[in-house]
């Protein structure tokens, strides 16, 4: 949390659930997610979606990893 904290920037790669968990966590920090988010120092990326810009046929890809 120090690195959001001190205006520093994070991208966090996991499901919704798990977005919301880490948003109260650093919140509870004293982070101001939404500043962070509208600052571009915060950006919450859906894993599911992401991965699956790397897999054909359900195997990864490496050449699109």
């Amino acid at each position: 949390m120090a690195g959001l904290g001190s205006d520093g920037t994070a991208i966090v790669i996991a499901t919704p659930e798990h977005h919301e968990a880490f948003a109260d966590a650093i919140g509870a920090e004293g982070v101001d997610v939404d500043a962070a988010a509208r600052d571009g120092r915060y950006m919450a990326v859906d894993a599911v979606e992401l991965f699956s810009t790397f897999m054909i046929a359900g195997t990864l890809d490496p050449v699109r990893f």
